[in-house]
Protein backbone atom coordinates (compact mmCIF):
# COMPACT_ATOMS: atom_id res chain seq x y z
CA UNK A 1 0.00 0.00 0.00
CA UNK A 2 1.37 3.75 -0.81
CA UNK A 3 0.60 6.72 1.20
CA UNK A 4 -0.79 10.28 -0.27
CA UNK A 5 2.53 10.62 -1.08
CA UNK A 6 3.43 7.65 -3.26
CA UNK A 7 5.72 6.29 -0.53
CA UNK A 8 4.74 2.58 0.32
CA UNK A 9 3.46 2.34 3.76
CA UNK A 10 3.51 -0.49 6.13
CA UNK A 11 -0.37 -2.27 6.76
CA UNK A 12 -0.92 -3.63 10.26
CA UNK A 13 -3.90 -5.81 11.05
CA UNK A 14 -5.18 -6.00 14.88
CA UNK A 15 -6.61 -9.38 15.47
CA UNK A 16 -8.79 -9.51 18.62
CA UNK A 17 -10.04 -13.32 19.44
CA UNK A 18 -13.42 -12.62 22.03
CA UNK A 19 -15.64 -14.85 23.77
CA UNK A 20 -18.37 -13.21 26.04
CA UNK A 21 -16.52 -10.31 26.86
CA UNK A 22 -18.18 -7.94 24.85
CA UNK A 23 -18.19 -5.19 27.40
CA UNK A 24 -14.75 -5.65 27.56
CA UNK A 25 -14.47 -5.94 24.04
CA UNK A 26 -15.95 -2.61 23.71
CA UNK A 27 -13.67 -0.75 25.64
CA UNK A 28 -10.40 -2.06 24.11
CA UNK A 29 -12.04 -0.53 20.51
CA UNK A 30 -12.52 2.79 22.13
CA UNK A 31 -8.34 2.08 23.14
CA UNK A 32 -7.91 1.29 19.31
CA UNK A 33 -9.63 4.40 18.47
CA UNK A 34 -7.22 6.19 20.45
CA UNK A 35 -4.02 5.19 18.87
CA UNK A 36 -1.76 7.70 17.21
CA UNK A 37 -1.44 5.42 14.35
CA UNK A 38 -4.80 3.44 13.24
CA UNK A 39 -4.85 0.13 12.53
CA UNK A 40 -5.44 -0.90 8.28
CA UNK A 41 -7.88 -3.63 9.19
CA UNK A 42 -9.30 -4.91 12.87
CA UNK A 43 -10.71 -8.43 13.04
CA UNK A 44 -12.84 -9.34 15.91
CA UNK A 45 -12.82 -13.16 16.40
CA UNK A 46 -16.15 -14.50 17.92
CA UNK A 47 -15.71 -17.75 19.51
CA UNK A 48 -19.59 -19.06 19.15
CA UNK A 49 -20.20 -16.05 22.06
CA UNK A 50 -23.17 -17.20 24.35
CA UNK A 51 -25.78 -15.45 24.54
CA UNK A 52 -24.82 -14.67 20.65
CA UNK A 53 -23.27 -10.97 20.30
CA UNK A 54 -25.26 -9.26 18.55
CA UNK A 55 -22.32 -6.22 17.48
CA UNK A 56 -23.21 -3.95 14.68
CA UNK A 57 -20.08 -3.15 12.99
CA UNK A 58 -21.53 0.03 11.72
CA UNK A 59 -22.71 1.10 15.07
CA UNK A 60 -19.12 0.97 16.56
CA UNK A 61 -16.95 1.48 13.25
CA UNK A 62 -16.78 5.14 14.74
CA UNK A 63 -15.42 5.52 17.99
CA UNK A 64 -13.80 8.79 19.25
CA UNK A 65 -14.56 10.36 16.07
CA UNK A 66 -12.51 7.81 14.17
CA UNK A 67 -13.69 5.10 11.51
CA UNK A 68 -12.44 1.80 12.41
CA UNK A 69 -12.08 -0.60 10.12
CA UNK A 70 -14.14 -3.57 11.60
CA UNK A 71 -14.36 -6.85 10.10
CA UNK A 72 -16.30 -9.53 12.06
CA UNK A 73 -15.66 -13.23 12.00
CA UNK A 74 -18.16 -15.86 13.93
CA UNK A 75 -17.53 -19.19 14.86
CA UNK A 76 -21.33 -20.93 14.72
CA UNK A 77 -19.70 -23.58 17.62
CA UNK A 78 -16.65 -23.20 20.19
CA UNK A 79 -13.24 -23.79 18.48
CA UNK A 80 -11.00 -22.51 21.29
CA UNK A 81 -8.48 -19.34 20.65
CA UNK A 82 -6.05 -21.29 18.32
CA UNK A 83 -8.63 -21.22 15.94
CA UNK A 84 -9.44 -18.29 16.67
CA UNK A 85 -5.68 -16.69 15.85
CA UNK A 86 -5.60 -18.92 13.25
CA UNK A 87 -8.34 -17.94 11.20
CA UNK A 88 -7.07 -14.14 12.08
CA UNK A 89 -3.87 -14.61 10.60
CA UNK A 90 -5.50 -16.56 7.07
CA UNK A 91 -7.94 -13.41 7.23
CA UNK A 92 -5.14 -10.59 7.46
CA UNK A 93 -3.66 -8.62 3.94
CA UNK A 94 -1.43 -6.42 6.03
CA UNK A 95 2.30 -6.63 6.19
CA UNK A 96 2.01 -7.46 9.95
CA UNK A 97 -0.83 -8.90 12.58
CA UNK A 98 -0.73 -7.90 15.74
CA UNK A 99 -3.05 -9.93 18.60
CA UNK A 100 -4.45 -8.89 21.71
CA UNK A 101 -7.00 -9.79 23.57
CA UNK A 102 -10.20 -8.42 24.55
CA UNK A 103 -9.80 -7.99 27.96
CA UNK A 104 -7.32 -5.15 27.73
CA UNK A 105 -6.96 -1.75 26.81
CA UNK A 106 -3.79 -0.29 24.56
CA UNK A 107 -1.70 2.71 25.28
CA UNK A 108 -1.80 5.13 22.22
CA UNK A 109 1.28 4.48 21.06
CA UNK A 110 0.67 0.55 20.83
CA UNK A 111 0.52 0.03 16.88
CA UNK A 112 3.41 2.62 16.61
CA UNK A 113 5.93 1.11 19.12
CA UNK A 114 5.33 -2.93 17.03
CA UNK A 115 6.10 -0.83 13.53
CA UNK A 116 9.15 0.69 14.56
CA UNK A 117 10.46 -2.47 16.62
CA UNK A 118 9.71 -4.48 13.40
CA UNK A 119 11.27 -1.79 10.93
CA UNK A 120 14.13 -1.04 13.21
CA UNK A 121 15.32 -4.79 13.67
CA UNK A 122 14.23 -7.07 10.07
CA UNK A 123 15.59 -10.48 12.00
CA UNK A 124 12.00 -10.22 14.01
CA UNK A 125 9.68 -12.60 12.78
CA UNK A 126 7.31 -12.39 16.40
CA UNK A 127 7.03 -9.38 18.49
CA UNK A 128 6.76 -10.67 22.22
CA UNK A 129 5.15 -8.10 24.09
CA UNK A 130 4.31 -7.57 27.93
CA UNK A 131 1.33 -6.38 30.09
CA UNK A 132 0.96 -4.44 32.95
CA UNK A 133 -2.19 -4.72 34.92
CA UNK A 134 -4.94 -2.45 35.37
CA UNK A 135 -5.77 -1.24 38.77
CA UNK A 136 -6.91 -4.24 40.82
CA UNK A 137 -6.81 -5.30 45.15
CA UNK A 138 -3.73 -6.73 46.90
CA UNK A 139 -4.92 -9.99 45.79
CA UNK A 140 -4.32 -8.79 42.19
CA UNK A 141 -0.94 -6.76 43.08
CA UNK A 142 0.13 -10.71 44.57
CA UNK A 143 -0.73 -12.26 41.48
CA UNK A 144 1.12 -9.87 39.33
CA UNK A 145 4.20 -10.50 41.38
CA UNK A 146 3.81 -14.04 40.02
CA UNK A 147 4.33 -12.46 36.54
CA UNK A 148 0.89 -13.33 35.31
CA UNK A 149 0.06 -12.44 32.29
CA UNK A 150 2.78 -11.60 29.79
CA UNK A 151 5.28 -10.57 33.20
CA UNK A 152 2.82 -8.60 34.99
CA UNK A 153 4.43 -6.90 38.23
CA UNK A 154 7.34 -9.20 37.92
CA UNK A 155 8.38 -8.44 34.51
CA UNK A 156 8.47 -10.72 31.16
CA UNK A 157 12.16 -10.72 31.23
CA UNK A 158 12.16 -12.35 34.94
CA UNK A 159 9.38 -15.22 33.57
CA UNK A 160 11.24 -16.26 30.21
CA UNK A 161 15.06 -15.82 29.06
CA UNK A 162 15.43 -12.95 26.99
CA UNK A 163 19.04 -11.97 25.77
CA UNK A 164 20.80 -8.32 25.19
CA UNK A 165 19.52 -8.50 22.11
CA UNK A 166 15.74 -8.75 22.90
CA UNK A 167 16.04 -12.58 21.33
CA UNK A 168 13.59 -14.94 23.33
CA UNK A 169 11.71 -18.29 22.97
CA UNK A 170 8.67 -17.56 24.34
CA UNK A 171 5.60 -14.92 23.85
CA UNK A 172 2.19 -14.25 25.72
CA UNK A 173 -0.92 -14.77 23.65
CA UNK A 174 -2.30 -11.39 24.97
CA UNK A 175 -0.03 -9.35 23.45
CA UNK A 176 2.55 -10.45 20.07
CA UNK A 177 3.03 -9.49 16.41
CA UNK A 178 3.37 -11.45 13.68
CA UNK A 179 5.68 -10.61 10.35
CA UNK A 180 3.15 -11.81 7.91
CA UNK A 181 5.82 -13.06 5.33
CA UNK A 182 7.98 -14.95 8.53
CA UNK A 183 4.69 -16.47 9.22
CA UNK A 184 4.00 -17.86 5.47
CA UNK A 185 7.12 -18.63 4.96
CA UNK A 186 7.26 -21.14 8.25
CA UNK A 187 4.32 -22.98 7.36
CA UNK A 188 2.71 -23.32 11.41
CA UNK A 189 0.01 -22.53 12.39
CA UNK A 190 -1.74 -22.42 16.24
CA UNK A 191 -2.69 -25.66 17.08
CA UNK A 192 -6.15 -26.22 17.52
CA UNK A 193 -6.56 -29.34 19.48
CA UNK A 194 -5.96 -27.95 22.39
CA UNK A 195 -9.53 -26.12 22.67
CA UNK A 196 -8.82 -24.14 25.83
CA UNK A 197 -7.25 -20.92 26.56
CA UNK A 198 -4.40 -22.95 27.76
CA UNK A 199 -0.46 -23.71 26.75
CA UNK A 200 -1.50 -22.71 22.79
CA UNK A 201 1.39 -20.00 23.02
CA UNK A 202 3.89 -22.13 24.58
CA UNK A 203 3.62 -25.12 21.96
CA UNK A 204 3.16 -22.13 18.95
CA UNK A 205 6.80 -20.75 20.36
CA UNK A 206 8.20 -23.75 20.63
CA UNK A 207 6.75 -24.89 16.77
CA UNK A 208 7.89 -21.47 15.51
CA UNK A 209 11.99 -21.61 16.86
CA UNK A 210 11.57 -24.99 15.89
CA UNK A 211 11.08 -23.47 11.73
CA UNK A 212 13.62 -21.72 12.23
CA UNK A 213 12.36 -18.29 13.25
CA UNK A 214 12.99 -15.90 15.51
CA UNK A 215 11.09 -14.15 18.87
CA UNK A 216 11.95 -11.31 20.49
CA UNK A 217 10.90 -9.23 23.26
CA UNK A 218 10.28 -5.33 23.27
CA UNK A 219 9.42 -3.72 26.40
CA UNK A 220 8.03 -1.03 24.45
CA UNK A 221 5.37 -2.77 23.32
CA UNK A 222 2.80 -3.49 26.04
CA UNK A 223 -1.02 -3.95 27.11
CA UNK A 224 -3.33 -2.86 29.88
CA UNK A 225 -4.48 -6.12 30.89
CA UNK A 226 -7.35 -6.76 33.12
CA UNK A 227 -6.51 -7.79 36.75
CA UNK A 228 -7.51 -11.09 38.59
CA UNK A 229 -9.24 -9.98 41.79
CA UNK A 230 -10.70 -12.87 42.84
CA UNK A 231 -9.19 -16.31 44.62
CA UNK A 232 -11.96 -18.27 42.38
CA UNK A 233 -10.34 -16.61 39.02
CA UNK A 234 -7.12 -17.43 40.25
CA UNK A 235 -8.04 -20.79 40.57
CA UNK A 236 -10.09 -21.79 37.77
CA UNK A 237 -7.50 -19.98 35.71
CA UNK A 238 -4.69 -22.44 36.70
CA UNK A 239 -7.29 -25.53 36.29
CA UNK A 240 -7.82 -24.65 32.74
CA UNK A 241 -4.04 -23.83 32.41
CA UNK A 242 -3.60 -27.86 33.81
CA UNK A 243 -6.05 -28.74 31.27
CA UNK A 244 -3.81 -27.31 28.76
CA UNK A 245 -0.58 -29.39 29.84
CA UNK A 246 -2.17 -32.44 29.01
CA UNK A 247 -2.46 -31.46 25.56
CA UNK A 248 0.34 -30.05 25.06
CA UNK A 249 2.32 -32.91 26.98
CA UNK A 250 0.93 -35.28 24.28
CA UNK A 251 2.15 -32.78 21.77
CA UNK A 252 5.54 -33.75 23.37
CA UNK A 253 5.79 -30.90 25.57
CA UNK A 254 7.73 -30.83 29.00
CA UNK A 255 5.75 -30.30 31.79
CA UNK A 256 8.27 -30.51 34.68
CA UNK A 257 10.60 -28.27 32.57
CA UNK A 258 7.85 -25.80 32.32
CA UNK A 259 7.51 -26.60 36.19
CA UNK A 260 11.41 -25.85 36.59
CA UNK A 261 11.22 -22.42 35.16
CA UNK A 262 8.30 -21.44 37.36
CA UNK A 263 10.72 -22.74 40.64
CA UNK A 264 13.51 -20.50 39.24
CA UNK A 265 10.96 -17.33 39.45
CA UNK A 266 9.68 -18.18 42.57
CA UNK A 267 13.01 -16.25 43.60
CA UNK A 268 12.53 -13.39 41.66
CA UNK A 269 9.05 -12.81 43.00
CA UNK A 270 9.70 -13.12 46.28
CA UNK A 271 12.73 -10.73 45.74
CA UNK A 272 10.47 -8.14 44.04
CA UNK A 273 8.01 -8.54 46.68
CA UNK A 274 7.54 -5.93 49.73
CA UNK A 275 7.59 -7.57 53.53
CA UNK A 276 3.57 -8.34 53.55
CA UNK A 277 3.41 -9.71 50.40
CA UNK A 278 5.78 -12.43 49.91
CA UNK A 279 3.92 -14.57 52.08
CA UNK A 280 0.93 -14.29 49.79
CA UNK A 281 2.95 -14.61 46.80
CA UNK A 282 5.01 -17.46 48.18
CA UNK A 283 0.94 -19.59 48.96
CA UNK A 284 0.17 -18.09 45.72
CA UNK A 285 2.81 -19.83 43.62
CA UNK A 286 2.18 -23.43 45.31
CA UNK A 287 -1.60 -23.09 44.93
CA UNK A 288 -0.91 -22.27 40.80
CA UNK A 289 1.21 -25.41 41.00
CA UNK A 290 -1.90 -27.32 42.98
CA UNK A 291 -4.12 -26.16 40.56
CA UNK A 292 -2.73 -26.88 37.61
CA UNK A 293 -1.84 -30.60 38.81
CA UNK A 294 -5.42 -30.64 39.40
CA UNK A 295 -6.49 -29.69 35.95
CA UNK A 296 -3.83 -31.76 34.30
CA UNK A 297 -5.09 -35.13 36.26
CA UNK A 298 -8.26 -33.91 35.31
CA UNK A 299 -8.13 -34.44 31.72
CA UNK A 300 -5.94 -37.15 32.04
CA UNK A 301 -8.49 -39.22 34.02
CA UNK A 302 -11.53 -38.03 31.88
CA UNK A 303 -9.32 -39.56 28.94
CA UNK A 304 -8.69 -42.60 30.53
CA UNK A 305 -4.79 -42.76 30.48
CA UNK A 306 -4.31 -42.07 34.49
CA UNK A 307 -3.49 -45.08 37.08
CA UNK A 308 -2.31 -45.26 40.50
CA UNK A 309 1.31 -45.84 39.38
CA UNK A 310 0.86 -43.00 37.11
CA UNK A 311 0.11 -40.81 39.93
CA UNK A 312 3.26 -42.10 42.14
CA UNK A 313 5.53 -41.86 39.41
CA UNK A 314 4.54 -38.37 38.73
CA UNK A 315 4.96 -37.20 42.22
CA UNK A 316 8.55 -38.90 42.28
CA UNK A 317 9.22 -36.60 39.53
CA UNK A 318 7.76 -33.26 40.47
CA UNK A 319 9.51 -34.05 44.27
CA UNK A 320 12.97 -34.65 42.12
CA UNK A 321 12.94 -31.19 40.01
CA UNK A 322 12.04 -29.17 43.33
CA UNK A 323 14.72 -31.26 45.06
CA UNK A 324 17.02 -32.85 42.95
CA UNK A 325 19.36 -35.77 44.33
Amino acid sequence: MRNETGETKQTISVIIPVKNRHDALVRLLHSIANQERLPDEIFIIDDASNPKFEFDAMKFGILNGQTLPLKIIRFDTTRGPGAARNTGLQSSTADYSLFVDSDCVLPKDWTQSALKAFSRNPKIALLAGSAKIIEGNRFSGAVAMLGYPAGAGLGFQYMWKVAPSGQTDHFSGCCFGVRMSSYKAAGIAFDESLGKAACEDVLFSKQWIQSGKTIYFSNEFWVWHEACNSPIKFLRWHFQRGRGAYFYRKKGGSILEGLQKRLGTLRASLMASGPIEKPVVFLLFWTQVLSQAVGLVFEMIAANTYSRSDFTRNLSRVKDSIVPS
